[in-house]
Order: structure tokens, then C-alpha cells, then sequence
């Protein structure tokens, strides 16, 4: 029966992929794909990029092992839940999105970058999938690999053992799991779309300098646009916008979006356009920032009739009474944002003067620095009694090293608590540690054996384990 691996756990938090889907080929046969799609107006592909050989809870995925997983890609969709994983064996998760394809990317000496290419339909196995979609776009999710791998492990110079997958041989899926739950180091796309910080300075600028066209109807035709990028002055053309879209190119105009000006000029007209506009796309921080730079204008406009002190302020409370402008917005447009406090800001403050209560007298950084320290040296203590108990003393009776303890303190290397005791359990049944205990299966058979003698390599054993990266 085949061993089932669970990998959770992944070094690095995600981060962001600019790639346009396109350039990552559908490798799914094409009458599969339109299973999926259907009628789809506006198909969402979530993309991901892993670069290899992949480091994922103590193995090795090798360029071999994804040429072979995305070659299979080849032969029909592989599916995925936006459920996470349901590894009970021969147990089949809901499909929710799939995997229409992928690409390898080599860079030599058995290093690269493997691209996988996932759609997601609108409605999914588990139903409606909007909200998936939503998540997908905002960065909210992992996604994590499920292969029965085919295996090598080799002996090290060090003395310990180099494993590796080489080959994905079935059971592929590729599920969403939550975010930082996921084995493998990755980037994803998630909505591309972001604030153009040029753009925005730009237009905050013109607006402190007084120039702003208050009255005229917003137009931004292809002349007028070409009349700004001239020969190609793309940063002077992305000055004039104030989103960018990350995946396409930074030379081409479909990066650029929603204009809010021309001739030198700010036009009102144009961010009343963009607010609205934005809040239809759900593009909520551009129509917010839309609509800070229309308040900017209003104050400075009130501020132009020579109000007096007691004016403006009535006027900002009236903005503020019709959710027109915040204590935020107001500081932010006077310099001021370093002296307003968030609700996070007064929380963190309650949290402290707790805590100074609890610590009493003295420097209560200094204090919880050195509780720190004492619980991570307890916390390494811990560790290697805990170690000892399972494998031994540090030192054998000899005064050599003892080969148990050494792998066993690499393998649980940085884990403390429910983590250690748990990766303890399952070096009880690690093949290198039986190994090592003179504990293994048969060793006549080809399956789940390891071979060690001068300048051998270790079988290419262990074909039958389930891996969840």
C-alpha cells in the first residue's frame, strides 16, 4: 500500500507574478478545455511559476520530475478543489478549477522555472465560483501539488541523504489551499491591476500648483494619447494615468489605464469618471484615491475664496457628515497622515500599556527580550531531550558521533512544539532512519530498500509514495 506524505509548509510568503496568460500555452486537449469554459466571457487564469530543483519538506523535485507532471497535462486536465486536499486514498476531491497548461523553462545544469496554467470556471464542482475568483485576484490562497512521485535517494558527502523526485507517474492534482499553507516557494498572479504611483504624484502636484480644468467634459482620444508618449516617452506617457495593469509590457499602451488629464491639466470631470468607473470594477483603492483627489480639489477651491478658519472647518465637517472626506484624508493632504492614529495603532498602544501593567517597573523591551531568550533556551533544551529520547545520546559510548542523532537533529532543525513532536513521530517510520537503526524492510526486495557500500548509489526505490507539496 502506498505511504501518503503531508507537506504544509512552505518557507516564503507568495509573491507576485506579472505574466500575461497568453504566454503560457494551453497544452489540454482543446475539446476538454471548452468542457470547462463553456461560454465564459472573460476566462480568469491563475498562473503560477516554480523554480527548480524545488526544496519542499526534505525532497528535491527535479527538472525531470515537472517536465513529466506538465507532460501529462497533455493527456487531459488536471484537476484541482478549492477545497485544499483530500488525500485519503483512492479518494477524489472536487474539481473546481484545472490545469489546461504549462510550460518548462530551462536555464541549464538542471535548473529552471516550471509555469502552470490554471482556469477557473465561473461554476465549479462545489458551485458558484465568484467568491474563488475574488480570492484568486486579491492574492488570498496557495495552491499545492498532489503526485504519486517516483523516487531516488542517494547518500551525501556528508554522510546524510540527498532525495529526490524524478518523475510524477499518476493521481496529479493541483488544489488551493490557504495562503502560506503551501510546500513548495512560488509567485502567482493576483489581479494585476495596481495604483500608478507616478500618475498619482503627478496629479497631486497640478492640483497643489492650481492647474486643474474644473468645467470642461472629460475626452482622451488615441491622438491626444499619442500626443503625450510623442517618441516614446513612455514615463512622461504614464504620468497622465493612474493605474497600471503589471502584465503587460511597460512599453505598450495597454498598461497604462484610466487617464485623468491632458494639456497639463487635472480634469475634474475625469476623476468623477475614474471613481465611478473603478467602484464598477471593484477596483475599490483607485476609486477611493479618485475621489481623495476630487476632496483636495474642493478644499483648495474653498480655500481660494479667502474662508476663514471657522469656514473651512464647517466645511470639512459637511465633507465629512456625507461621507464626502476623512480625518485620514484631511492630514494626508496636509502633510500631516504621520500624526493621525489608525485603529490599529490604538489597539497596538492598549496592547502595550497591558503589558507594561503585567512587567511592572522598569524597561519592558528589555524585559520581554530577555523572557525571550530564556524560552528559546528552554525551547532548545526541550529539543534535544527530545531528541536523545528517540535516538540516543549526541555521542555513542565511543566518542563517535551518533548517525541517528545527527538526522534526526537535521530533519527537525528550527521546530519546536506541536511541529517537533510531530516530525518526531514520523522519523519513527523515515526509511533513512530505519536505515540507519538497521531497521529497514527486506533488503532482497527492489521496492523500499536502500543499498549502502563503497562509492554505491542508493536504489531508486520508494515508486509508491502519494507526495502533497
Amino acid at each position: 500500500m502506498a505511504k501518503t506524505k503531508r507537506f504544509n509548509f512552505r518557507s516564503e510568503p507568495d509573491s507576485k507574478l506579472n505574466i500575461d496568460p497568453k504566454s503560457v500555452p494551453d497544452l489540454a486537449p482543446a475539446e476538454s478545455i471548452k468542457l470547462f469554459m463553456k461560454d465564459d466571457p472573460d476566462p480568469y487564469y491563475k498562473i503560477q511559476a516554480i523554480e527548480y530543483p524545488t526544496k519542499a519538506n526534505g525532497w528535491t523535485y527535479t527538472e525531470e520530475f515537472w517536465k513529466s507532471y506538465v507532460a501529462k497535462i497533455n493527456r487531459a486536465p488536471i484537476p484541482g478543489s478549492s477545497r485544499g486536499h483530500d488525500i485519503t486514498w483512492g479518494a477524489r476531491n472536487t474539481t473546481d478549477l484545472v490545469v489546461v497548461g504549462g510550460r518548462v523553462d530551462p536555464k541549464g545544469n538542471g535548473q529552471g522555472t516550471v509555469y502552470l496554467k490554471n482556469y477557473i470556471p465561473l461554476v465549479g464542482e462545489s458551485g458558484d465560483n465568484s467568491v474563488f475568483i475574488a480570492m484568486n485576484k486579491a492574492g488570498m490562497l496557495d495552491y499545492s501539488i498532489v503526485s504519486v512521485t517516483k523516487d531516488v535517494i542517494e547518500p551525501a558527502q556528508d554522510g546524510n541523504y540527498n532525495r529526490f523526485c524524478v518523475e510524477s507517474l499518476s493521481g496529479e492534482r493541483n488544489d488551493a489551499v490557504d495562503l502560506g499553507t503551501g510546500a513548495m516557494d512560488m509567485k502567482t498572479n493576483a489581479d494585476t491591476m495596481k495604483i500608478n504611483e507616478s500618475g498619482l504624484a503627478n496629479a497631486k502636484k497640478l492640483v497643489a500648483s492650481g492647474k486643474v480644468d474644473s468645467t470642461s467634459k472629460w475626452t482622451f482620444t488615441g491622438d491626444e494619447g499619442n500626443a503625450i508618449l510623442g517618441d516614446n516617452k513612455w514615463a512622461e506617457y504614464a504620468k497622465w494615468h493612474l493605474a497600471i495593469d503589471e502584465s503587460k509590457d511597460e512599453q505598450t499602451k495597454e498598461r497604462y489605464k484610466y487617464p485623468y488629464g491632458k494639456n497639463g491639466k487635472v480634469y475634474r470631470s475625469a476623476l468623477r469618471a475614474i471613481a465611478s468607473r473603478a467602484a464598477q470594477s471593484d477596483f475599490q483603492e483607485l476609486s477611493d484615491t479618485a475621489s481623495e483627489i476630487l476632496a483636495s480639489l474642493d478644499i483648495k477651491k474653498n480655500m481660494e475664496k479667502n474662508m476663514d478658519k471657522e469656514e473651512v472647518l464647517n466645511a470639512l465637517a459637511t465633507l465629512k457628515a456625507n461621507n464626502g472626506i476623512t480625518l485620514a484624508e484631511c492630514a494626508k493632504a496636509m502633510g500631516l497622515e504621520e500624526q493621525v492614529k489608525s485603529n490599529s495603532d490604538i489597539e497596538i498602544i492598549a496592547k502595550f500599556n497591558a503589558m507594561t501593567q503585567v512587567l511592572g517597573d522598569g524597561d519592558p523591551v528589555a524585559k520581554v527580550t530577555a523572557l525571550a531568550e530564556t524560552a528559546k533556551t528552554n525551547s532548545v533544551a526541550a529539543r534535544e531531550n527530545a531528541l536523545v529520547a528517540l535516538t540516543g545520546a549526541k555521542v555513542n559510548a565511543d566518542e563517535t558521533a551518533n548517525d541517528r542523532y545527527t538526522y534526526a537533529d537535521k530533519m527537525t532543525a528550527g521546530l519546536t512544539g506541536e511541529k517537533l513532536n510531530s516530525a518526531l513521530e514520523g522519523l519513527k517510520e523515515d526509511p533513512i532512519m530505519k536505515r540507519l537503526s538497521a531497521d529497514l524492510a527486506d533488503m532482497n526486495s527492489d521496492t523500499n530498500s536502500i543499498v549502502v557500500g563503497a562509492n554505491k548509489k542508493v536504489n531508486s526505490a520508494f515508486t509508491g509514495n502519494t507526495v502533497v507539496l
